[in-house]
């Protein structure tokens, strides 16, 4: 049985990629395919739902954190409090856009890029 889910939506420039379960080594193929294609797509930005997110290890961590180097992400919340403690732990809470809801990281504005 599927221990995980991603789902993609685009709307407007903006691609939003609903992650859902349990994520892993093992289970990055279809979330490394959504966020590779927001960037082949020339999205303007792209908005990681993960408010339904129950597991998360290192190397979902640096995806999220290759993905947010070569294009705009926004991590949608709430973050759940065990994705919310490995951020804080790792520090990468100062690195990533969060936001408060879906609707609120679809027009956050974002830091400028380096």
């Amino acid at each position: 049985m599927k221990r995980y889910r991603v789902d993609v939506h685009e709307d407007g420039g903006v691609r939003t990629v609903v992650m859902a379960g349990e994520f892993d080594l093992d289970t990055l193929g279809s979330l490394q395919a959504a966020l590779d294609a927001g960037e082949n797509a020339g999205a303007e930005r792209v908005v990681v739902d993960v408010t339904r997110v129950t597991f998360a290890d290192s190397s979902v961590l640096n995806l999220l954190l290759g993905a947010h180097r070569a294009l705009p992400l926004v991590l949608a919340g709430p973050l759940p409090d065990r994705l919310a403690h490995v951020l804080e732990v790792t520090c990468t809470d100062r690195v990533f856009t969060v936001a408060g809801t879906l609707a609120e990281a679809r027009t956050v504005p974002l830091p400028p890029r380096p």
